[in-house]
């Protein structure tokens, strides 16, 4: 039997079998598409026409009559026509097919319910027939639409839009899906849905007891009736939340009833595997730990047994001549006894395995890390026996994965602990966000409890309406992780920190493990008790908590108010400028920020500290003794080393609501109302206030100090004059005059006469020197102005003779060097001192050029590399680059290749690395991007929504929407991840197609890199086809990227591959594509002689030649601009033949001409450009001659500039290198290359 006979008889019977199910399904269980299709392809002709004739949704043309009403067919969607049709407004869409039972079975309802919301009002009015002009029709006043696509007829159109079973009920708004129906389908569930989108499109427009419901096929209903036992709305929360839990239950006994009579179903069910994201992680394969004690690891037994395991490890790093190593060795040894057979411990001497403690960036010793599945945390408690013991048990619990909890269980663990982080999950929960779940267990380890739970009951409790979300309940008081985006609850770090900030209890106990993190940085209010006063201590650690709730509460509403007065103070100045008519104030007005955050203000944390246990430290510090004076409480601010413990009336503080709540706010008004007393002696006490004073009073600090130097000077000249004076005192005595120590009335009066004269010169002086310290005053005070904006401007050599020197100096590995530089450009720049383009003088626009219809600065451009993880691209624009290059991005994070990794060719100017394409993910940079758009949007008054964001990215702020200045763009360079294999053309194409769904609406241009040597397998994909295909691809994403003016797309392409072969399949995939442009070169794996010619380079840097990775150097510009002119002439030819085929068409060339659209190239730095063509360039005469013009355009004005810049070579050769061979030409100096 054929194959074909084959199929069409077990789409017959699966057609039967599914007919024959209908009448005891009465869940209506989906058809897939696979078998809807099969069973179009193998039943008869006519059953299309008998599915059509009970099909209400069917193609008709005649009207229906509901309620006396007049209704007009339902709109039967195409599928060339779809996305067309429902551009505008919402739309509640049913797939079906015409041969599936379910949809013929609820085609009646879905029919009545169309026609009873077609004829319905939305304002009670008297009865009108014309629901199509009235301002009171249905659909005018929601603008929501009702229709229906055949999936068999239309399946592309159904793919598209990721239908895979029928039917299926999704809503539109604007062509853009925004959710699909998932609950019952009857008449009552549609209902249900559909209400609640008109509340959401205008809120409080509908009934808040529900609506009347026709019965399925009726005519008419009357709609002035309530509907029967029917739950309140949404707009009643707790309504709500009841009658989804009824529809809930009642949905489930339904399934529970289908399960019964579908028993086939019910096993299958049973025998498929949970979800991979719900099951525990599994155990280790062996023993842990089977001999009791610490294994020594080196540098392979470590990759071997710890690395590349899931097993857990508890590992100690140490040093053997370090004593307090010495004295963990017995509680450790200890502890690998206690823990036989439970969990592995090892131990490595850094002495001996010294690059993997580098690698494990020990700082000190002992440090001790858990390991588990490639993952670490630091232990960072005591180090007595029951103290390692007591985390070692608990990693191991957390171990075990993520605990699931209920409400009950729920209740009982909130009991016993004090912090506990919940996470809410669906079924609609992915895996990837349980894998993220789980990377945060080992940080918990020690501080909190995390489980999750889809229970409705807490998420009734806690009033969650999304998920996944994450929330922290600390003695029961909720906090929730707001994000903007499902995938910000999978950034690991964003979500570590989040949890960070909240794991400590309301009053956590005061610890030499957390001291800390509680004191640094806060007000603390710390409760001195004693467990030996049981009762009291109870009651006491109550008032605490009670005091931390009031006082948290108290300022949470006085923030609010204060965050409400600003914004009513910002309305009222733009409503100000609007009746005055004044656009510039309307402006100033709307740019106004209100930055303002709870966390602006000194916080305040409550704690508490065993008193008995404590009681030399607190004796010491605080001057309390527990024993003595009883429980008491001080209010501690340890960042200036002083306390409050007593209240306005002189009375100490004590462990009462009362006594707290009243002094509190004394302490922490500035200044702070109450004496406070030091916990340091007088001398360290004063230098602290004097740092404080300085920090809080930059300016008046800086005066004072350059009134200090000008004092210090003209003190300096006072003594040296006064030393020249010392001999003996004036006297006038019984008509003689004289100097002390005189010989003789002679010598008396010319001395006399001498001093008078001093006295005048010393007058004279003073003022002089008056003068002189005024000068030097103003002197130091314009150098500190003069210095500031010298320091700043890019074009100072201290950057090139001062930075970058001490840059190599104190960072010898160039990526450190690397790092730094780019965390010190980003605190600069938040500081708004960064460098940056002064006295810019192209004022006749010599150096502009146009990009993609863009009008540049200049055609300078940071090459992708610099700034990898786009920290920097506004400083770097700042810097005076017309385009920045943010990348390479992965779709996925990825680490790079293992370091050392760059390495400096100082004599040669050159570099050569192998990074690896190191990213933090496309997720990632795409967030710090958005952050970028918004802030923007918040400073152009637009907003910080979603809105806002749209409305900077259509244009509307008058600047490119990538690098948000004027005459500048922002490029964003994609690659796939080193692990997609470059023969998987499919995943290779989801790679950089994910990363252009993420990244390209925050870009000017999106750079595809083909290019990197540093990615195996990456240049193989330089050929024609999956060039091409990986093009098409990325094209097309970015075409459709939502925002009116899409991202030009460029190609970056290797240098190396040069053969003719080679750039002509590169260029036949840049026209096949429609790429806009293309970027010649990347770095080269060639190697070129050393320059000058003749020159022996220093041993280490042959060694360092040798290095696998991609050279970068002053060599490679010949090559490169050779390689420019090779692929302009290539493209100028095609772009010549393509524009005389479309003036001169023959019906082959039409043809092709309607098959293939131009692209325009564009340059950026060595990219290649296509000019309007108007005659064939045939000869390299006349593409180097265009060279050549190009080259003119931008040769400076004067004759004089003009032989000065003949002079000047394209890079400098240091010093020590100039000999007197000739130097060569670029080409010359590429032509030669060596291994």
């Amino acid at each position: 039997m054929r194959l074909s006979q084959i199929r069409a008889f077990l789409s017959l019977f699966v057609f039967a079998s599914n007919c024959a199910a209908a009448a005891t399904d009465k869940q209506h269980q989906l058809n897939t598409v696979e078998d809807v299709l099969s069973e179009s392809k193998g039943g008869p002709m006519d059953a299309g026409a008998k599915a059509g004739a009970t099909n209400s949704e069917a193609v008709s043309d005649k009207n229906t009559v509901f309620n006396e009403i007049e209704v007009p067919p339902m709109k039967e969607l195409t599928g060339p026509d779809l996305e067309k049709d429902i551009s505008k407004g919402y739309w509640f869409i049913k797939h079906y097919s015409p041969y599936c039972h379910h949809c013929q079975a609820i085609a009646p309802a879905w029919q009545t319910l169309y026609e009873y919301y077609s004829t319905s009002k939305p304002v009670s009015s008297p009865k009108t027939k014309d629901t199509k002009t009235s301002l009171n029709s249905f659909e005018r006043y929601y603008d929501f639409h009702f229709a229906s696509i055949d999936c068999i007829a239309f399946g592309d159109a159904c793919a598209a839009h990721d239908v895979n079973a029928f039917p299926t009920f999704s809503l539109y708004r604007d062509s853009k899906f925004v959710k699909k129906f998932d609950g019952h389908k009857d008449m009552a569930g549609l209902s249900a849905f559909v209400e609640e989108t008109l509340e959401s499109i205008r809120p409080g427009s509908r009934p808040t007891d529900g609506v009347k419901l026709p019965e399925a096929g009726a005519s008419a209903v009357d709609t002035g009736l309530k509907p029967v036992a029917q739950a309140k709305k949404d707009k009643d929360a707790a309504a709500g939340r009841a009658a989804g839990e009824k529809h809930k239950e009642a949905a489930s006994k339904v399934d529970a009833s289908a399960s019964v009579a579908d028993p086939d179903a019910t096993e299958t069910a049973k025998t498929q595997a949970p979800p991979k994201s719900m099951t525990k992680p599994k155990k280790p394969s062996t023993t842990p730990n089977p001999a009791g004690a610490s294994v020594a690891l080196s540098q392979e037994s470590f990759q071997k047994l710890v690395t590349n395991t899931q097993d857990p490890w508890f590992v100690k790093f140490y040093a053997p001549w370090c004593h307090h190593c010495q004295a963990l060795a017995p509680s450790w040894q200890q502890m690998a006894k206690e823990l036989h057979g439970k969990l592995n411990i090892g131990e490595v001497n850094c002495d001996v395995e010294v690059r993997l403690c580098k690698d494990v960036r020990v700082k000190g010793y002992p440090t001790i890390h858990f390991f588990r599945g490639g993952e670490r945390v630091e232990y960072e408690g005591l180090r007595g026996l029951g103290d390692l013991v007591n985390y070692a048990k608990k990693a191991l619990d957390v171990g075990m994965g993520v605990d699931y909890v209920d409400a009950a269980a729920f209740k009982v663990l909130e009991e016993t602990e004090e912090v506990i982080f919940l996470y809410f999950f669906d079924h609609a929960t992915t895996s990837e966000d349980f894998e993220a779940l789980e990377r945060l267990t080992l940080s918990l380890v020690g501080h909190a409890k995390l489980v999750k739970t889809d229970s409705k009951v807490l998420a009734e409790k806690f009033k969650i309406s999304t998920w996944p979300r994450l929330l922290v309940s600390r003695d029961g008081r909720p906090s929730y992780y707001n994000v903007l985006s499902p995938a910000e609850m999978r950034d690991f770090r964003q979500l570590l920190g989040w949890m960070q900030s909240v794991w400590l209890p309301l009053v956590p106990e005061l610890t030499a493990s957390n001291s800390k993190e509680i004191m640094s940085r806060k007000y603390v209010v710390l409760g001195i008790l004693s467990r030996d006063r049981a009762d009291e201590f109870v009651l006491n650690k109550r008032e605490i908590k009670n005091a931390a709730l009031d006082w948290m509460e108290k300022q949470t509403h006085a923030f609010q108010l204060e965050r409400q007065e600003l914004r009513d103070s910002k309305q009222l100045r733009i409503e100000e400028a609007e009746d005055r008519a004044d656009q510039r104030a309307l402006r100033n007005a709307k740019s106004i920020r209100i930055d303002i955050a709870e966390d602006d203000k000194k916080q305040v944390g409550f704690a508490w500290v065993d008193g008995v246990f404590w009681d030399r430290w607190i004796r010491t510090t605080y001057g309390i003794n527990v024993a003595v004076d009883g429980e008491r409480v001080v209010v501690i601010d340890e960042d200036n080393h002083r306390y409050w413990d007593h209240t306005v009336s002189g009375a100490p503080i004590v462990p009462s609501r009362t006594s707290i709540l009243e002094t509190l706010p004394k302490v922490v008004s500035n200044p702070p109302q109450l004496s406070a007393k030091s916990t340091t002696g007088p001398i360290k006490h004063l230098l602290f206030q004097a740092r404080g004073g300085m920090a809080s009073h930059p300016i008046l600090t800086l005066a004072l100090v350059i009134l200090v130097v000008v004092g210090a000077y003209w003190g300096k000249g006072r003594i040296r004059k006064t030393k020249g004076n010392a001999g003996g005192g004036f006297f006038h005595l019984d008509g003689k005059e004289g100097w002390v120590g005189g010989n003789g009335p002679y010598q008396l009066r010319f001395q006399s006469t001498s001093a008078t004269s001093q006295i005048t010169s010393q007058n004279t002086s003073s003022l002089f020197t008056r003068i002189k310290n005024i000068f030097l005053g103003t002197t130091i005070g314009f150098s500190l102005i003069l210095g500031y904006y010298y320091v700043t401007d890019t074009r100072a050599s201290i950057h090139e003779w001062l930075v970058i020197p001490c840059l190599r100096y104190f960072y010898p590995d160039a990526e450190d060097a690397h790092d730094f530089g780019n965390r010190a450009l980003k605190a600069l720049y938040s500081f708004g001192v960064h460098p940056r383009e002064r006295g810019y003088n192209d004022a006749k626009g010599d150096l502009a050029v146009e990009i993609f219809g863009h009008t540049l600065q200049n055609p300078i451009g940071t090459s992708g590399g610099i700034d990898k993880h786009c920290d920097i691209p506004d400083a770097l624009l700042g810097a005076g680059a017309a385009i920045v290059e943010i990348g390479g991005v992965t779709a996925q994070p990825q680490q790079g290749n293992e370091k050392p990794r760059v390495w400096r060719i100082p004599s040669q100017n050159a570099l050569v690395n192998r990074y690896g394409l190191n990213s933090e993910g496309a997720d990632h940079v795409a967030m710090r991007l958005r952050q970028r758009v918004r802030e923007f949007a918040y400073h152009m008054g637009f907003g910080i929504d979603e809105e806002a964001e749209q409305r900077v990215l259509d244009g509307e702020a008058g600047v490119p929407p990538g690098s948000l200045q004027e005459g500048k763009l922002v490029a964003v360079q994609v690659a796939k991840n080193k692990w997609t294999s470059e023969g998987d053309i499919e995943a290779t194409k989801r790679d950089y197609v994910y990363c252009v769904d993420s990244l390209a609406k925050y870009a000017d241009i999106v750079v595809v890199n083909v290019s990197s040597p540093n990615t195996p397998g990456l240049r193989g994909l330089q050929k024609t086809e999956p060039l091409t295909d990986i093009l098409t691809a990325v094209v097309g994403a970015a075409r459709k990227v939502k925002r009116k003016t899409p991202p030009a797309v460029m190609v970056k392409i290797s240098p190396d591959e040069d053969g003719e072969d080679d750039v002509r399949g590169v260029c036949d995939a840049i026209w096949d594509s429609g790429v806009d442009g293309v970027i010649v070169g990347n770095t080269t794996k060639r190697r070129p002689d050393p320059f000058p010619s003749g020159y022996i380079l220093p041993q280490q840097e042959q060694r360092l030649l040798l290095e696998q990775g991609g050279y970068s150097g002053p060599q490679t510009f010949g090559r490169t601009v050779a390689l420019v002119k090779r692929y302009r002439k290539i493209l100028d030819d095609r772009s010549y033949s393509m524009r005389r085929n479309n003036d001169n068409p023959s019906p082959s060339s039409a043809q092709s001409a309607e098959k293939a659209e131009m692209p325009t190239f564009s340059t950026i730095g060595t990219a290649v450009q296509a000019p309007e063509v108007t005659q064939p360039p045939t000869t390299n005469l006349e593409i180097g001659e265009t060279v050549e013009r190009d080259a003119e355009h931008l040769k400076p004005d004067t004759p004089k500039a003009d032989a000065e810049s003949k002079n000047q070579p394209l890079f400098r050769i240091p010093e020590r290198h100039k000999s007197s061979s000739s130097t060569p030409t670029p080409d010359e100096s590429s032509s030669s290359s060596s291994s």
